[in-house]
């Protein structure tokens, strides 16, 4: 039989000992903060915060309040004057609060977010994403600022790309996205990936724009595929013959190919001799993504 008074009773004790736990994290870490600004000391947010397993059984079964006063707390800390030397102790507490409360979906995407572009820690920012995308698999926002970091942060196009793809494919992602996986393939050097993935959209919509869209992109991407292609092929008669080939026919009269690819957009590839790099005649943009420096 459930008992009022005792449960009550259970309530009111929990919740004074939560209090006196985080009173006292909060008045050490402000001691530890005025400690840092007198001696110009380097950042000491450090081992007061218990590990996951101890910590959540403390909690006495009001984990989830627990977490939402570590999340309170871990936004007062990215509000502050923060670094890269604060990135372990931050990771543990955005940590700490998903374990307590693995449907936290708000501290996967910002506590990841504040860790990469604030704390300047791509890495522990795609540990905690990673715990998201396990607990809202067919969410796109995850796996999208996964990508993200790989891409802007990390500068690794080929998993950026494979984690855009990922986001691509789940529900309510932005139309864009398919074509800045497709670009972000291409840029990693492997255009073939961007080709079949644009391939598939051209042949999966049922939307006369968006395939007309697909269409043009998959085409650039084939003329980027191409001109790799054929790049390798000239550096490959330039060994043999000790000179550039005047024209790309010359790579299949000396056998390195048996025949050349047709242009998508109607033109014709050539070798631009200044720099001994194939081009297409066809007006075509640069296949691939930029961003904008710090």
């Amino acid at each position: 039989m459930f008992d009022v008074r005792k449960e009550t009773v259970r309530f009111g004790i929990t919740l004074f000992l939560l209090v006196f736990i985080f009173a006292g994290i909060t008045g050490f870490q402000f001691q530890l903060d005025r400690l840092h600004q007198e001696r110009g000391l380097a950042s000491i947010r450090t081992t007061y915060l218990p590990p996951p397993h101890i910590f959540k059984p403390l909690t006495l079964g009001f984990h989830l309040a627990a977490a939402d006063v570590l999340w309170i707390r871990s936004m007062q800390i990215f509000a502050e004057e923060i670094g890269p030397e604060d990135s372990n102790f931050l990771c543990r507490i955005i940590s700490s609060i998903v374990d307590l409360d693995p449907r936290f979906y708000i501290a996967y995407i910002y506590g990841g977010l504040n860790l990469s572009v604030f704390a300047r820690a791509p890495e522990h920012s795609n540990e905690i994403l990673m715990k998201g995308l396990d607990q809202f698999p067919d969410d796109w926002q995850i796996p999208f600022f996964i990508g993200y970091n790989y891409f802007y942060e990390l500068k690794d196009f080929g998993r950026a790309a494979q984690y855009m793809e990922i986001a691509s494919q789940r529900p309510e992602h932005p139309f864009w996205l398919p074509a800045f996986s497709a670009r972000l393939y291409a840029q990693a050097g492997d255009p073939q990936l961007a080709v079949e993935l644009l391939y598939r959209l051209v042949q999966g919509t049922g939307d006369e724009l968006l395939s007309e869209r697909w269409k043009y992109e998959l085409k650039t991407a084939i003329v980027k595929r191409d001109t790799s292609q054929l790049d390798r092929l000239v550096e490959e008669f330039s060994r043999r013959k000790g000179r550039i080939p005047g024209t790309l026919e010359e790579l299949v009269a000396v056998g390195i190919t048996q025949k050349l690819p047709e242009e998508p957009f109607g033109g014709y590839y050539y070798i631009e001799q200044e720099t001994g790099r194939v081009k297409s005649s066809s007006p075509v943009k640069e296949y691939e993504v930029h961003f904008v420096h710090d």
